[in-house]
């Protein structure tokens, strides 16, 4: 059981064997509790204090009581705080030590403490307090004859920083004064606190010191109110925007962080608009992206943006394919892989499969540059096997490996190069009515049907060399000029009033 006792009260009132003053160097009286303690003691006690030649900062002096209603006062001057850099934790630390020895000394059973340089020295309180109580509790456990330390506090705010610093102390010595082990999720308290206020609080939710608490109580650790107070100190120090908002509904919550909610809104924008980016990954991304922000507003990132009738590709390597590329570019080597079209096979079912040019052969070529074209990723390379420049669609290269051979066809790529000519947009956006439209199609346009409606197809063959695709589109001169382009292999046929539109857009385009 610890022989420190926390009250509040007036230390001129106390009666222990001896009081300690809080003094200034001189020892020739002041404010605060240095004055308290002049006026109740009368002037002899001013008298004798001129004889002792004042008082190094850390050190002390004892003198007799006089009018107050113990034996001796031990006087003491505190650290001024500078900031925490001028040894100010080792001078406060002197002054507790060497009033104790001073109590032992003189026989003194019981002694009182004011609050040591936390008034217009301003020592940070939580600071003080623990450092008071780490100071006392080492003292007694080797000094059997002081049998009580009394800490006199002036208000509330200075009662209950040092009550939880003593708490924290008890809870993690024994009646011995020897520390206990701690929970081994105790190391992790200060990483779980970051955690907590980085996941669970905005501006619009905060958490209070006993939420806090009960949080990191949940993760297996304790904490005490006063430590709480001193990690938050510690991570706004680190650079976490804590903020602490006082009065009804207050608490802390993280104020600013490295990313803001409208900038986290975009780039989920950018990832559902992507077509190069799967559905999958796109989900990974955007699951990735919602642990940047509180738990409260992840929701809000969770919203589906539609774009032209957006599709995602289906090649999962593309993400992967693009970072490969980047290196290979930057470590000035050739690359090899697989390039494949996609084809519908009708054997069973109808179902969509890859089918690899070259017959399976892997291409060589020396990657020079990405370029983003019709919402699709090209590699821009010299083809050694055509000995020319070539673009090739990143999500149809397949099982792509870099290679330790150097790049080849820099000629071609001198300052005149043009990467904006391979940047060629078909479609336009043009308003007009949605209708279900059947298609009749060549098998080997199912890549093209892939690229503008996406995997989900509704098809079913028409004859060996035919298949049907039933597609909600928007029926306007832009279609039509899509399906004219195509020249006859995919013809409109269904239903009537589209099959007539079209075809008096066509004598339009003759005329």
């Amino acid at each position: 059981m610890s022989r420190i006792f926390i009250q509040r009260g007036d230390i001129t009132q106390c009666t222990t064997d001896a009081i300690v003053n809080a003094a200034n160097t001189s020892l020739l009286g002041g404010g605060g509790v240095d004055g308290a303690i002049h006026r109740a003691a009368g002037p002899e006690l001013l008298a004798e204090c001129r004889t002792l030649g004042g008082c190094r900062t850390g050190e002390a002096k004892a003198t007799r009581a006089y009018r107050l209603p113990c034996r001796y006062v031990i006087h003491t001057p505190g650290p001024i705080w500078r900031g925490g850099h001028a040894g100010e934790a080792v001078l406060l630390a002197g002054c507790y030590q060497n009033c104790l020895r001073i109590a032992s000394e003189l026989n003194c059973k019981t002694v009182a403490f004011p609050s040591i340089s936390t008034g217009v020295y301003r020592f940070p309180l939580n600071r003080a307090a623990e450092i008071a109580i780490r100071t006392i509790e080492e003292y007694l456990s080797t000094h059997a004859e002081i049998e009580q330390v009394s800490m006199i506090c002036f208000d509330g705010t200075t009662l209950s920083a040092y009550q939880d610093a003593l708490s924290e102390w008890e809870a993690n010595h024994d009646w011995e004064g020897k520390r206990v082990a701690k929970n081994p999720n105790q190391k992790l308290k200060l990483l779980y606190l970051y955690q907590i206020l980085l996941q669970r609080t905005d501006e619009n939710h905060k958490l209070t010191t006993d939420e806090l608490r009960a949080a990191l109580e949940r993760c297996g650790i304790t904490a005490e109110r006063k430590s709480i107070y001193s990690d938050i100190e510690a991570l706004q120090n680190f650079g976490l925007d804590v903020i602490c908002q006082r009065g009804t509904g207050g608490g802390y919550y993280v104020a600013s962080r490295e990313f803001e909610l409208p900038e986290l809104k975009l780039l989920v924008d950018a990832i559902q608009c992507s077509r190069f980016i799967t559905e999958k990954k796109s989900n990974e991304l955007i699951g990735k992206i919602e642990h940047l922000t509180s738990d409260h507003e992840a929701h809000t990132l969770q919203r589906q943006v539609y774009v032209s009738e957006r599709v995602k590709t289906l090649n999962e390597q593309i993400y992967y394919n693009i970072d490969a590329l980047h290196a290979a570019i930057s470590h000035n080597v050739q690359i090899t892989f697989h390039y494949f079209n996609w084809v519908l096979n009708f054997s069973a079912s109808p179902r969509i499969q890859k089918q690899y040019r070259r017959d399976g052969a892997r291409y060589r070529v020396s990657p020079w540059a990405l370029t983003w074209d019709n919402e699709n990723y090209y590699l821009i390379a010299f083809d050694h096997d055509a000995g020319e420049i070539r673009h090739y669609r990143v999500d149809k290269m397949d099982s792509l490996v870099q290679t330790d051979l150097p790049r080849e066809g820099k000629q071609l790529f001198d300052d005149r190069f043009d990467a904006a000519a391979y940047s060629r947009k078909v479609f336009g956006m043009f308003s007009g009515e949605e209708k279900t439209v059947k298609l009749k199609c060549l098998n080997r346009f199912i890549g093209v049907m892939l690229d503008r409606f996406g995997s989900s197809l509704r098809l079913f063959p028409a004859d060996n060399e035919h298949f049907y695709l039933d597609v909600d589109v928007v029926v306007s001169p832009q279609f039509f000029s899509w399906v004219f382009s195509l020249e006859g292999d995919v013809r409109i046929v269904n239903p009537p009033e589209v099959c007539e539109a079209f075809e008096k857009q066509i004598h339009k385009f003759i005329d």
